[in-house]
C-alpha cells in the first residue's frame, strides 16, 4: 500500500512516516532511521514522527539523539502522553531507573485520571524486572478497569516474571478473550508452558496464536523451540524453517 501510494506522493512525509513506522515495528531500526529522517527534512514539525525518532535513537542506543528529539516533540505538544513516556523512557536509559520514576510519578499527580502514565510506570518496572513493584501497579490497572487488555498483559507478564505460573496464564487468557484477534494473549500462554516444561500445551497456544497472526513475530521459532526440547527434531526443523521465510535476518 506504501508502494502505491509513494507513487502517486512522491516524498511525502506521511508516507515515509508510514515506512518508518513498519521497519520499526520489524525492528529494522537503521532503515526506520533512514525514512523518519527524510520524513523530518521534509516537515519538521510533526510530532508522530518526531516521536517515532525518539524511539528509534533510543533502540540505536544514541541516547542523545533520542532525548533531543523526545524534549522536541514535548516542546511542540506539552500535552502528548506518549511524548512524555518516550522522554521518561530515555531519562531512564540515560540516568537510571529512579529519574524515569520519579518523572512519571510527577505526571500522574499532574493528570491523576491519564492511565496511559501508570501503564507506563508499571512497565518501566517491568522492562526493568522490578516485577513486584510492576504487579502492584497493572493490579490496580486491572481493578479500576477489568477491560484494560495492555494491563492484563503487562500483569501477566509480571506474574511470569515472579514465578507464579498459573496467575500468568489467567492473565493471559483473559487478554485473549479482551480481543481475539490479537495473537499476543496466547503467544505469551505458550512461552509459559515452555517454562514449565509442558511442550504439547506450549505447541497448542502457539498453534493458536498462529490461526490469529501466523505472521506474528518469533512465533514459529518457539513452535520450533517446543518441538526441539521434546525431541521432535523434524517438526522443530520444520519450523524453524518457516520462521527463516519470514523472519530471515532473525539470529534465532
Amino acid at each position: 500500500i506504501l508502494n502505491k501510494a509513494s507513487k502517486k506522493f512522491p516524498n511525502n512525509y506521511e508516507i515515509l512516516r508510514g515506512y518508518g513506522l513498519v521497519e520499526f515495528r520489524r525492528n529494522n531500526i537503521k532503515d526506520a532511521l533512514s525514512f523518519l529522517q527524510r520524513a523530518n527534512k521534509i516537515y519538521e514539525n510533526d510530532t508522530e514522527t518526531v516521536i517515532l525518532l525518539a524511539k528509534a535513537e533510543a533502540i540505536a542506543k544514541d541516547f542523545a539523539a533520542a532525548q533531543k528529539f523526545a524534549v522536541r516533540a514535548i516542546e511542540r505538544d506539552p500535552t502528548n502522553s506518549e511524548a512524555q513516556i518516550v522522554y521518561a523512557q530515555v531519562l531512564t536509559q540515560v540516568q537510571g531507573l529512579d529519574t524515569g520514576v520519579v518523572y512519571l510519578n510527577d505526571l500522574i499527580n499532574k493528570f491523576s485520571y491519564t492511565v496511559e502514565f501508570r501503564l507506563a510506570l508499571a512497565e518501566l518496572y517491568k522492562n526493568n524486572d522490578k516485577f513486584n513493584e510492576a504487579q502492584k501497579i497493572y493490579s490496580q490497572l486491572v481493578d479500576a478497569d477489568p477491560k484494560n487488555k495492555q494491563a492484563h498483559m503487562g500483569l501477566g507478564e509480571s506474574y511470569r516474571g515472579i514465578g507464579q505460573m498459573d496467575k500468568a496464564l489467567k492473565e493471559f487468557f483473559t487478554s485473549a478473550v479482551l480481543d481475539p484477534s490479537d495473537a499476543d494473549g496466547l503467544y505469551h500462554a505458550g512461552l509459559v508452558y515452555l517454562d514449565l516444561g509442558k511442550y504439547a500445551d506450549a505447541v497448542t497456544q502457539f498453534s493458536r496464536a498462529a490461526t490469529v497472526n501466523p505472521l506474528f513475530p518469533k512465533l514459529h521459532y518457539y513452535v520450533g523451540r517446543a518441538f526441539f526440547l521434546n525431541g521432535e527434531y523434524e517438526k522443530a526443523l520444520q519450523s524453524a524453517m518457516e520462521e527463516r521465510k519470514i523472519n530471515p535476518n532473525l539470529a534465532d
